[in-house]
């Protein structure tokens, strides 16, 4: 799986940020809406715990995902691959 490591100064509380990063029915009051992200559907959780599934669809496809290694103020999201149309 290729990953692609970011990183940013944000000037405010981390468990803020953590807090709109897990609602996945919230995004479009942060992130600006594209072609390319149409928000994410089917999602079994909300906000995203451990093995939380969601479907993101897209122009190229559908990107689906999963919670995964859950920990106190920790959650990594995986997608899943994208399946072309």
């Amino acid at each position: 799986m290729t990953e692609i490591p970011s990183e940013a100064d944000i000037h405010c509380p981390a468990e803020k940020i953590f807090d709109v990063i897990i609602d996945f029915r919230g995004p479009d009051r942060w992130l600006t809406k594209s072609s390319a992200f149409r928000g994410a559907s089917k999602i079994s959780s909300n906000p995203v715990t451990l093995g939380t599934t969601y479907c993101e669809p897209g122009p190229f496809g559908a990107r689906n995902g999963e919670g995964l290694q859950g920990a106190a103020g920790h959650l990594r999201v995986v997608q899943a691959g994208q399946r072309h149309k």
